[in-house]
């Protein structure tokens, strides 16, 4: 149905369209609303929020396209996509993993059932020690650019004086390094999983126990590891019978079946609040914007060459900083990519796999020493800009004499492992069979 305004003929050209009237909205229009909001208040919610067969039916709808999204792996696990947390990598991580997954087993040449659930789980720990770094690197973005976000204007709205606002935001973008502690951790309990699980594949494929012993320490319950699945095998983090009932949760909650309509409870207030999300910090797109945030956050002159030498300096370090880790990942995919490669025995393949994983060593020191020269910067930088204030003391450095006390303790404590014993007695007891 046309209107009339727009009617037209034959031989007759389209009338314009007349311009509508802005609608104004009176005191008896907004006294009419208020009663009528009333009356839809007054209603109980049983007959107010009552399941009817269109809102059952857009439930119904909605739970498919979640089950479906659900079933393909593409629902969203957690912020950082799906992370080294994951239950099952080969249902979470998609195409990617199955690559690597497939690339361990043409390498290490599996001729069975057991072996293949082995190299698969030594592809899952690669797989989650990369994403254990780059989680870790976005984390610590996040809190560094939004400190940097907030700035010194933020502390002297709360009555701070300007030194003791530069000292706050100084020492909180420090702290936003300060998950290395957790990610050492995490770290080792990979590469000890690693070297288990390798002594178990040369032990199965050769029969022999292997003389492997760099990272963790063998035990005679080992080759126990075979009773677990192969998304136990890759996972550290939780206990085997952990994982096995929530899998089977899962797949129980996956594969149950849609409830019929009149068992569907209605709507009411029982609803759950959820608190919003932090907003997302954009992050700098070059060197240059990064340094523009640090001296916008210090609040720090310009035309000081001392000033501008300092800020570029906590500005190079902590670029270096925030992408030690995502430039780790990228070497160790490398080389992993290369080793992979090479047409090596199983006991010389886990052996450079295993010279990959102690890097963490090297990765941990590289960027601790990295906090501490954009430390030393900032305080040079406040200093120059501000002159010494006691406040700033917090941020001087600790000098040679520090070090060479800190060296001093390491050496000792590096003598007394080498005159203990080396060898673990529970070392000669062999392997536990399988029942």
């Amino acid at each position: 149905m046309v209107s009339s305004c727009r009617a037209t003929m034959v031989g007759m050209e389209a009338q314009p369209a007349r311009p509508r009237r802005k609608y104004t909205v009176t005191e008896k229009v907004l006294a009419a609303n208020r009663r009528n909001l009333e009356k839809a208040r007054a209603v109980p919610k049983s007959i107010r929020c009552r399941p009817t067969e269109r809102r059952l039916a857009a439930c119904h709808a909605n739970l498919e396209k979640a089950r479906a999204a659900r079933r393909a792996g593409t629902a969203r696990r957690d912020r950082h996509g799906r992370g080294f947390q994951a239950l099952d990598l080969r249902q979470a991580a998609g195409e990617t993993f199955e690559r690597l997954r497939a690339s361990f087993l043409a390498a290490f040449k599996v001729a069975s059932h057991e072996e293949e659930r082995l190299a698969g789980a030594m592809a899952a720990l690669f797989w989650r020690r990369w994403r254990l770094l780059e989680c870790e690197a976005c984390r610590e973005a996040e809190r560094f650019y939004r400190r940097l976000k907030q700035g010194v204007a933020a502390e002297r709205a709360r009555g701070r004086e300007r030194a003791d606002a530069q000292t706050l935001v100084a020492i909180e973008t420090l702290l936003a390094f300060s998950g290395l502690g957790e990610l050492r951790v995490r770290l080792a309990q990979l590469s000890r999983r690693f070297e288990r699980l390798a002594r178990v594949f040369l032990y199965h494929r050769s029969g022999q126990r292997p003389d492997l012993q760099l990272l963790a320490r063998q035990s005679r319950f080992e080759l126990n590891l075979l009773l677990q699945p192969e998304a136990a095998l890759g996972n550290p983090f939780r206990s085997s019978g952990v994982i096995a009932r929530a899998l089977k949760q899962r797949e129980e909650t996956v594969e149950r079946p849609l409830p019929e309509p009149a068992a569907w409870r209605p709507w009411g207030s029982g609803a759950t609040r959820l608190q919003a999300a932090a907003m997302p910090v954009s992050l700098p797109e070059d060197f240059n914007a990064h340094c523009a945030r640090l001296r916008a956050a210090l609040d720090l002159p310009e035309g000081n060459p001392t000033v501008q030498a300092a800020l570029e300096r906590a500005a190079e370090t902590s670029w270096q900083r925030l992408r030690r880790l995502i430039d780790q990942v990228e070497r160790e995919r490398a080389a992993l990519d290369q080793i992979l490669t090479l047409e090596l025995n199983p006991r010389a393949l886990a052996e450079r796999l295993l010279e990959v994983l102690m890097g963490e060593m090297l990765l941990i020191d590289g960027a601790r020493q990295l906090e501490e020269h954009f430390k030393e910067a900032l305080f040079d930088a406040l200093t120059a800009a501000e002159g010494r204030r006691p406040c700033f003391s917090v941020l001087k450095p600790r000098g040679k004499q520090w070090e060479e006390l800190v060296a001093h303790i390491v050496l000792r404590q590096t003598l007394a492992a080498r005159q203990a014993p080396t060898q673990d007695p529970r070392a000669n007891v062999p392997f536990k069979s399988l029942p």
